[in-house]
């Protein structure tokens, strides 16, 4: 089996749809999306239910396909490259059961990497230092069913981190989550150095984790920019079904009774 290492792929832009069109049979999902995310950059993806949002990101890792061209680190979608595409992209589904099916945690990190091609003892030694660096460290050879939500939400992430991908995306990372969990995965995603896409309803974690938001709204790209001009836009987001984040209405509060 093929060991595709991401070592020396060269590019500027992580995530490149140029004109990208889904439907699930005949209902439209994405319509004519157009959306660059430059390497590195952290970018959350908010909108109301139905938007699109969940779709875009199971495209980025080919879960589902589109004749549409889109391009990861200089790759195009398609057949020939689904191997590379997946090594490139992790996805973090919603439900953190959908990715957690083995014995052990450290079954689950490590199937993975030696799908890739990875010797076992290199894939377990990744995959401690894995859950080390996610806080689950003697997490090892305890079964999912028996951790909190929260811990299988971290269980999850270091299913995808154990991979190495160039890129990776969150599906409400943030959702069901008690605060200390929450935080957990905050502080986490504020010290990635990855390509980070994130879709959430939680936009104050977007507000502290992310450089760039961008609204989807019935498919489409419906404003882009930075994290503070688009969430302190009370009327932007009052217009697609959103509010500010709880921290912005807060000082609003404090403002207008000083």
């Amino acid at each position: 089996m093929k060991y595709y290492s991401t070592e020396k792929i060269n590019y500027v832009n992580a995530v490149e749809l140029i004109d990208v069109s889904f439907a699930y049979d005949s209902n439209p999902v994405l319509n004519h999306l157009h959306l660059i995310v430059p390497n590195r950059q952290r970018i959350g993806i908010i909108g109301p239910n139905g938007a699109g949002k969940s779709t875009l990101l199971t495209l980025l890792n080919g879960v589902l396909r589109t004749e549409d061209e889109i391009k990861i680190c200089n790759y195009i979608i398609n057949r020939k490259n689904k191997k590379i595409i997946k090594s490139l992209v992790g996805l973090v589904f919603q439900n953190p059961d959908d990715q957690l099916f083995s014995p052990t945690l450290l079954d689950d990190v490590m199937f993975g990497p030696l799908n890739m091609g990875i010797p076992p003892q290199q894939a377990k030694q990744r995959s401690r230092e894995v859950l080390r660096t996610i806080g689950l460290e003697g997490f090892e050879h305890r079964s999912s069913i028996h951790l909190s939500f929260g811990e299988r939400k971290l269980a999850a992430i270091a299913t995808v981190l154990s991979m190495t991908p160039e890129i990776i995306a969150l599906d409400e990372p943030t959702s069901n989550l008690d605060a200390l969990h929450r935080r957990k995965i905050i502080k986490w995603l504020q010290n990635q150095e990855k390509t980070v896409l994130i879709t959430s309803h939680d936009l104050d974690m977007i507000y502290e984790t992310c450089h760039r938001v961008i609204i989807l709204y019935k498919g489409q790209v419906v404003a882009d920019g930075q994290v503070s001009d688009i969430l302190t836009n009370g009327a932007l987001l009052e217009q697609y079904d959103l509010e500010r984040p709880l921290a912005f209405q807060q000082t609003r509060h404090i403002n207008q009774n000083s």
